[in-house]
This record gives structure tokens, C-alpha cells and sequence, in this order.
């Protein structure tokens, strides 16, 4: 059960990483620490001309000290195969220029707004006030780049305001006047709360009752009213980098002058028909976003289902709980190495637990000699207080060890996996355990070579003891997994007409739980009948030297077996708490501690295996127990994305 409980665990660990991995990539595009935008409010006038005639309303609010903000318009974009038609993205609702532009700021209120100066970008520098920039770009469209210094510093509110012209944005038709803009652009990095757009004529119509607005954008709060020749839009909950566009149809009397007609009646069929799918697109977007939500829930429910039938499959003939009997007799019918993968099948030969179970039980068996001694501790954070030398028995037929403890004596010795069973061809023939472990941690090649034999030797064994994958779960996993990457893709492509962040997001989790589904499903070995016998004993065998202080009818453990029973305890990664249970009866009987440590230096060992196993680890790699902010963009005619980087710029710059 200790292996299918670390795999329940690692499970757990993937899906928070994934998870807070998720809110790293939404908080990468959104930047809300910097600053956000309490309320935006955009007054448009429709000139005769065809131009418009624009003043925003900024109240930003910053989490950090900036220099000011940067704010950019997107005014005209062109593309291969732009259409001259209705749509969104056509050529003819691109603007000829932005002009007249000026910038006003204030700390305390749109109330005392004062104009800023316009300022060349080479003689400005951070720290200034009251003064801007502005920049042409070409990159991705036609934009003016706007560069506010004004600094600001942390938990106040900065009030702006833009003015300026756009040229020829409106569209005069034989029988009516339009415009369409692209009043939000986008790439804004933060969250705007609310967003009110007011629309009103130079030349107010006579029939006010033929003015259609129709706004769009993927936010669920967005309304539009007539008020005899006022236009109101309002939005509100405006995610970042999501776009608010709008089309107005009025009289074409309106555009007295207007410099971009087009001789013709306007199309009110294909209105209607592009009306339709965009209103088609917005509700196709929501029902990406909960499809997204109910297919990830889905994914997560399959993955329990996995999980859960995995656990079974582990779990199968194994003894757990209340049904665990205690087993109190050594157990001696496999190797430590087998053991150690009867209780493990992916750490068995590659824990470190084994290596020191390893090396307890080759001193037991007389092949390494251990001598204790007490050292001078170098200071007071110093945990281990003895010196254990080691050192190999001239005596002992080192050929008859099997082959993992005649590999560990020659990478302990030797310093490389090997068969030597010559003393004196081994390059140690002593040492101090715990120097000696920091050696071998200095040399990265021999511990590639050490874990390439643990993997191998484990592969090996694992294979021997363990049944593989039930073919009825890889083919449900399979299928699983197809079906559920197949359906955030249709939804992601087909059926979003947008590619949210949280659909990405969302999808990337697909990717996730398959790649689980499948790490899982690789797990879900059983042990063979005839070792289930062998892991319910070794089971009980823990369960016994883990309640050996409060069991009461424990019978007294003959000395000369504490040493096998310890091997077991360090191969259980318990040595600690077994090895200070045996020291407490050992003091209870008159015995020092620098007796006991020096007469019996496997309790030493084993009360200071967290530390020493931790030099195991390190020795083979096994496993053991402000700036710029507030930008943003408009034009272009709707729905063109761009993506651009934050441009920070620190205050005390």
C-alpha cells in the first residue's frame, strides 16, 4: 500500500502544479498587480466630415509606484484579402488618420484635469510630469503610440484623459450613414469594471428613430439604447484583452461632407446576415466556455475513475487497516533487494532506504566490519555525533553475495558499479561512512552509473513479481483519453469562435490529465498470488516495529536479533524511531549512551538515518523518505488582436 500511496500522492502534486501553473499563465497576460481601471468612459461625436471627434475618461488605480502609462490606438490595419464589405475587419472602416491628439492629467479628479505637453521622445526621461509622446508604429497595423509621464506612486489613483480626431471613419451611403469602431481594443492587461461609450451628431437627425446600434463583445454585460440623437452603450466586467466594438447605421444626412461614400444604397440582407452570425459567434463563445468547464469536470471525474480503478488493481489480495496483522518473525525468503520492490515497484532498488538497509545488513553478516566512534562535533548545528568506520572482512567469500550487495561493496569501496570480490583490488579498503558518501556525491558519472543498474536491476525484478496492465483498463484509458482531447479540440476550434485565455488554459489541462491518465495506468500492477503472502508479512512487520512502544503484549526481543530487526526498520524508512524505542530499553537497564552507542553502533546508525540516508541520496540520487503600465488600443474596425508586452518602467528609475 506504501507504493500506491505515493502514487495517489504524486498525483495530487501534479494536478496543484498544473493548477498553479494555470493561474501563472492568467496572471502573465493580465498584469493585475500593476494597476486597474475603476471606470473608462469614451465620449464620440460624428462629425459632418465623416470624422469623429473622441475624449476618454481614464481612472486608473496602481498597486506599484510607476512613471506614468502607455496607452496606443490602433486606427487602421491592412491584410492579404481584406474584403470592402460589411464585416467586421473590412477595409472600408479603417480610418485615414488620428489627429488633434492631447493628453490631460490629475490626481484628484477628472474635475482638475490639466493638459499635459507634448514632448519629443529623445529629450524625456522618467520622473517627469505632465508631459507626453507620441510615436508612430507599424507594426501589425497603424498606431499612435502615446507615452504619459506623469508618476504615480503606490495605492493612488492617476485621472486621464485623450482627445483627439479620427479622420474619415465614417461611411456615407446613398440612403444612410455608418460607422464602425473598435471603441476597446484587445490588449488591455487588466480587468475594466465598467465602460460606458456615449454617441452623439454634429448634425442631429430628424429621424432618430432609424439609428441601429448593435455592440459587440464576448462579455455577458453589454447593453445599447437610442435616446432621441444620443447613443448609450454600457459594459461592464470587461476581461482583459477582450475587444468592444460597435456599429451604428443612422441617416445619411448626418454626413453632410463626409469624404468616404459610397454610391450605392446600404445593404441591410447582408447586414442582417452578418448580424446574425456574430450574434451566432458571441453565443457560440459562452457555450465554448461552459462546454470547456463540463469537459474539464468530465476529464476530472475520468481521471478519479482511473485512479480508483488503478488503487484496486494495486491493492488487489493486499491486507490493509484493521485487517494487517502484526507479523513479528525476520523475514529471510528474498533478498532486501526484492523485498524492497515487493513493498515499492518504481523505487525499489533506487531508494535509499535499501542502500542503508544494505550496508546494516552486510556488518551484520560480517562482511563490512563497522567501528564506532564518538567525534568532536565543528559546531553546534552538527546532527551526527559519531564517526562510522567501515571497513571490509579479509575473511569473508565475497563471491557469494548476490549481485546488488556485491555492487553496492564495490561503488562503497571501488567507487563504480562492478564484481570485484578481491580485496585487494579494491581501492578502499576503509573508510568513514559519512565522508566517504560526500566523495561519491562529487562524482556525477558513477552516480549515472549506479542509477542506470538500479533501473535495470529493478526493471528486472518488478517484471518477475508483478502482473502487467490489465488489458481492459489500457483500452478504456485509450479510449478516454481520445474522446476527451478530441472534444476540447472540436470545442476549441470548431465551436469557440475566439481562442480565450481560459480555453487555453483549460485545454493545456486536457493535455494534463491525459499525460496522468496515462502515467496512472502504467502503475496499475498487481503483485503475483505468490508474493502477496510475503507483502502482507513485510506489512506486518513494519505495523509491529512502528507500534513496538505501545503494543502490550509484546514479547522481549533477544538482543542478538535488534541488528536484523533494524536492517528491516532502515529498509522501512523507520530506523529512526525503532532505533531510539530499542535505545530507551537499553537506558532503562542501566546502560549509557556512549555505551550503547559504541557497543551496539546499529542503533547509532539507525537513530541518525534520516541524516545518513540523506548523504545516500546525494551520493546516487536515489530517492529518499513598476514602470509603464496601462496600456491598450482602439480602431481598426473590431476584433483584431495583437498581443504586446507590458513595458515596465520602475519609478525610481
Amino acid at each position: 500500500m506504501e507504493s500506491v500511496k505515493k502514487h495517489i500522492n504524486n498525483i495530487r502534486i501534479l494536478l496543484i502544479v498544473t493548477f498553479i501553473f494555470a493561474i501563472m499563465l492568467i496572471a502573465s497576460n493580465i498584469n493585475a498587480s500593476s494597476y486597474s481601471i475603476d471606470d473608462y468612459r469614451i465620449d464620440a461625436k460624428i462629425m459632418e466630415n465623416g470624422n469623429m471627434h473622441v475624449e476618454e475618461y481614464l481612472k486608473y488605480h496602481f498597486n506599484e509606484s510607476m512613471n506614468g502609462v502607455f496607452r496606443d490606438i490602433l486606427y487602421k490595419y491592412t491584410f492579404n484579402g481584406q474584403s470592402d464589405d460589411l464585416k467586421a475587419t473590412s477595409a472600408r472602416y479603417q480610418a485615414g488618420e488620428i489627429s488633434n491628439l492631447k493628453v490631460y492629467t490629475s490626481d484628484q479628479s477628472f474635475n482638475a484635469l490639466e493638459e499635459s505637453t507634448l514632448g519629443e521622445e529623445t529629450s524625456v526621461s522618467n520622473g517627469m510630469d505632465g508631459i507626453y509622446t507620441i510615436t508612430e508604429n507599424l507594426d501589425d497595423g497603424y498606431r499612435k503610440n502615446i507615452k504619459v509621464y506623469s508618476p504615480v506612486s503606490s495605492g493612488k489613483n492617476k485621472y486621464i484623459k485623450y482627445e483627439y480626431d479620427i479622420e474619415d471613419v465614417a461611411v456615407k451611403y446613398n440612403d444612410a450613414g455608418e460607422i464602425y469602431w473598435n471603441f476597446l481594443g484587445a490588449d488591455w492587461e487588466c480587468k475594466i469594471d465598467n465602460l460606458e461609450i456615449n454617441v452623439t451628431f454634429e448634425n442631429q437627425t430628424t429621424s432618430p428613430e432609424n439609428i441601429k446600434v448593435y455592440p459587440h463583445s464576448y462579455t455577458k454585460n453589454i447593453t445599447s439604447k437610442v435616446d432621441n440623437n444620443n447613443i448609450y452603450i454600457n459594459a461592464t466586467d470587461i476581461s482583459s484583452n477582450m475587444a468592444v466594438d460597435v456599429r451604428i447605421v443612422f441617416p445619411y444626412e448626418v454626413l453632410t461632407f463626409a469624404k468616404k461614400t459610397i454610391n450605392e444604397d446600404y445593404d441591410y440582407t447582408s447586414l442582417k446576415e452578418i448580424e446574425d452570425t456574430m450574434t451566432q459567434g458571441r453565443n457560440r463563445y459562452f457555450l465554448s466556455k461552459n462546454l470547456s468547464v463540463i469537459i474539464f469536470i468530465a476529464g476530472i471525474v475520468g481521471l478519479i475513475v482511473i485512479i480508483v480503478e488503478a488503487n484496486k488493481i494495486v491493492s488487489k489480495g493486499k491486507k490493509k487497516g484493521k485487517k494487517l496483522e502484526i507479523y513479528t518473525d525476520i523475514l529471510d525468503k528474498y533478498s532486501l533487494g526484492e523485498y524492497s520492490c515487493i513493498l515499492n515497484m518504481y523505487g525499489g532498488y533506487s531508494n535509499s532506504n535499501l542502500l542503508l538497509a544494505t550496508v546494516l545488513d552486510l556488518s551484520d553478516r560480517k562482511y563490512i566490519i563497522m567501528e564506532p566512534e564518538k567525534k568532536l562535533k565543528k559546531s553546534k548545528f552538527d546532527k551526527i555525533e559519531y564517526n562510522y568506520n567501515l571497513k571490509l572482512n579479509n575473511d569473508m567469500d565475497y563471491s557469494t553475495l548476490n549481485e546488488y550487495e556485491l555492487n553496492i561493496i564495490n561503488y562503497l569501496f571501488n567507487g563504480k558499479i562492478g564484481n570485484i570480490t578481491n580485496i585487494t583490488n579494491f581501492k578502499y579498503t576503509n573508510f568513514e561512512l559519512n565522508e566517504r558518501l560526500k566523495e561519491l556525491s562529487k562524482n556525477s558519472v558513477r552516480i549515472m552509473e549506479y542509477n542506470k543498474y538500479c533501473m535495470a536491476e529493478n526493471a528486472e525484478v518488478t517484471k518477475r513479481i508483478y502482473n502487467s496492465v490489465p488489458k481492459g483498463l489500457i483500452k478504456f484509458v485509450v479510449t478516454f483519453v481520445i474522446i476527451f482531447i478530441a472534444l476540447f479540440i472540436i470545442n476549441l476550434f470548431v465551436i469557440s469562435p475566439v481562442i480565450s485565455d481560459s480555453s487555453l488554459v483549460l485545454a493545456m489541462f486536457s493535455i494534463f490529465i491525459g499525460i496522468f491518465a496515462a502515467v496512472f495506468t502504467s502503475s496499475a500492477k498487481s503483485l503475483k498470488e505468490e508474493y502477496l503472502d510475503d507483502y502482507n508479512k513485510l506489512m506486518g512487520l513494519k505495523k509491529y516495529l512502528k507500534e513496538y512502544s505501545t503494543l502490550k503484549d509484546r514479547y522481549p526481543i533477544e538482543l542478538v536479533l535488534w541488528n536484523r530487526y533494524l536492517v528491516f526498520a532502515a529498509l522501512f524508512g523507520i530506523a529512526d524511531k525503532v532505533g531510539k524505542e530499542f535505545k530507551e530499553e537499553l537506558i532503562a537497564k542501566g546502560y549509557d549512551e556512549d555505551h550503547i552507542y559504541m557497543v551496539y553502533p546499529y542503533i547509532g546508525m539507525s537513530i541518525y538515518s534520516p541524516q545518513i540516508n540523506q548523504s545516500f541520496a546525494s551520493s546516487t540520487g536515489s530517492s529518499s523518505s513598476g514602470g509603464y503600465s496601462g496600456s491598450g488600443s482602439g480602431g481598426g474596425g473590431g476584433r483584431r488582436r495583437r498581443w504586446r508586452s507590458l513595458l515596465k518602467m520602475k519609478y525610481n528609475n
